[in-house]
């Protein structure tokens, strides 16, 4: 009898040892082309797993068939049996969608003045927060012995894409709308010193970047550059 008892309980453990194994599912997504559910093969995109395998031996009233497993004894006075609960469980990451017009600036100016061009614009839809900071090449630099520099400002929209209501502010200064490169650096130039866009859940916004600089009448001939990295990440 105690042999019996034994091997019954061995017969449990080893039910419990394979139902501890996850196993792969297939996960389908929706093709509206082949109006069908078609299998995703890129984990990267979704994936599944089941575990915790159950079979009918975990009941008291149950009787055990040789080769075959346990079967249910259900009594002659209907009774309730509850089975072990099934959960689904979903963790959907975070997504973003970026289009970005003009990446690249090609410009020309005969008459010294104040300027600005029409603006880089940056479109984005996501699910959650996102952190940024940005990097400058600080002003335009260039000119014959290449350390020639024109003060260059950074300023920003959001959803409105008309030009900037407000001029230049002195050289190295900052306004209500424009932000001198250096400024940008020193304050928004680290992972340290992130900014929170928008967020936490869904959002949409176009952003719309705007260029300002200044050519003196003493500034000599030549050509000029710069640039702006922008670096983003979740916000978990």
């Amino acid at each position: 009898m105690k042999k019996v008892i034994l091997l019954g309980m061995l017969a449990l453990l080893v039910v419990g040892v394979i139902g501890i194994a996850q196993t792969n599912i297939p996960i389908f997504t929706w093709n509206t082309t082949q109006n069908s559910w078609v299998q995703v093969t890129n984990t990267v995109f979704a994936s599944a797993t089941g575990e915790n395998t159950w079979s009918t031996g975990g009941l008291a009233t149950s009787v055990q068939v040789p080769n075959v497993g346990y079967f249910i004894v259900l009594p002659a006075t209907p009774t309730w049996f509850e089975l072990p609960r099934i959960n689904w469980t979903l963790n959907v990451s975070q997504w973003i969608y970026i289009s970005i017009q003009y990446l690249n600036y090609i410009m020309h100016v005969d008459i010294p003045g104040d300027y600005t061009l029409d603006s880089f614009t940056i479109h984005v839809m996501t699910n959650g927060g996102v952190f940024a900071y940005f990097r400058t090449g600080g002003n335009l630099s260039g000119g014959p012995s290449g350390a020639g520099s024109i003060p260059t400002w950074l300023g920003y929209k959001v959803d409105d894409a008309s030009v900037p209501g407000v001029g230049l502010p002195a050289n190295g200064a900052n306004n209500s709308f424009w932000y001198d490169m250096a400024y940008i650096n020193a304050n928004y130039g680290s992972p340290a010193q992130k900014i929170t866009l928008y967020g936490p859940n869904y959002w949409e916004h176009t952003f719309y970047g705007w260029l300002g600089f200044r050519v003196n009448y003493q500034q000599p001939k030549g050509q000029y550059s710069t640039y702006l990295d922008i670096f983003i990440q979740s916000d978990p």
